[in-house]
């Protein structure tokens, strides 16, 4: 898409950022009278529109201050456009950038994210995507989920939703390799639990400064989430309480019995200590 262009009622302002499964934009919305962001598709084949259409259909149906709000879906042009509140500020790996974050601040972050995360699963969505990329903070310190375009919805769930919503390549491992479940990886099917080991690397990223299982490869990551132990949290940051060390261990569990069970246990667990 072209800067500075029109799009139906939005006026393309400038390009926010890039990624595997599309393109944000900010865009004036002449209709609201206010700044939104606008996704549209990398490729405008039939499937990836079909793709867009679903996240914005998930996503429409979420409504938490720990989620993006997606406001409309629109067409114009051939193409399609999710347009979502605009946040304004930077994700959570911009904000970890120069190291870890305090301890305080990571522990409100992961509760915060717990929260949406709670809220989505209780809808019966999934993400599959949970990193420190796809959280983005508001001006006030809000975290922010955004980018469901992966997620899936359980049959249950998807009352007059899309026929193609949870339609995916059938053999493709769908996420990002270090921060994926094992059995995410192993192409299983997946459940809240598995957005829950997402997160406990997500909170070992925010202590710790470093991933639990990158590696120089995409091969060996996925190897060391399916066997390695990653390094004990508590020997990284040694001021941590002993109850966050065990959570976050917990979290990581390779079998999805042996993780907190449901977002709402791992809120429970963090209130205790913001």
């Amino acid at each position: 898409m072209k800067q500075s262009c029109q799009v139906g009622r939005l006026r393309v302002l400038r390009c926010l950022g890039r990624g595997g499964m599309g393109e944000v934009f900010l865009a004036e919305d002449a209709v609201r009278g206010q700044l939104v962001a606008i996704k549209c598709s990398a490729d405008p084949a039939a499937r990836r529109s079909r793709r867009l259409a679903r996240e914005a259909w998930i996503a429409a149906h979420l409504d938490h201050r720990a989620i993006v709000r997606v406001l409309d879906f629109v067409s114009a042009a051939g193409m399609d456009y999710i347009v979502m509140e605009l946040v304004d500020g930077p994700s959570l790996r911009e904000l970890c950038a120069s190291g870890p974050l305090a301890a305080a601040q990571a522990l409100y972050l992961a509760r915060e994210i717990a929260l949406g995360l709670d809220h989505a699963h209780q809808r019966g969505v999934v993400h599959r995507d949970i990193k420190l990329e796809n959280v983005l903070l508001s001006r006030d310190g809000q975290p922010k989920i955004s980018d469901f375009g992966i997620a899936a919805m359980a049959a249950d769930a998807a009352d007059g939703a899309p026929s193609t919503l949870n339609d995916f390549d059938a053999d493709a491992v769908l996420g990002t390799p270090r921060t994926m479940s094992p059995e995410q990886i192993h192409g299983d099917a997946v459940d809240a639990r598995s957005d829950l080991f997402s997160l406990g690397v997500m909170l070992y990223e925010l202590l710790a400064g470093v991933s639990p299982f990158a590696a120089d490869s995409e091969t060996v990551t996925r190897l060391r989430v399916l066997c390695d132990e990653p390094h004990p949290i508590g020997e990284l940051v040694p001021a941590l309480a002993p109850e966050i060390c065990d959570l976050t261990t917990h979290l990581l569990a390779k079998e999805p019995s042996r993780r907190p069970q449901t977002a709402r246990e791992v809120v429970a667990r963090l209130a205790r200590y913001g």
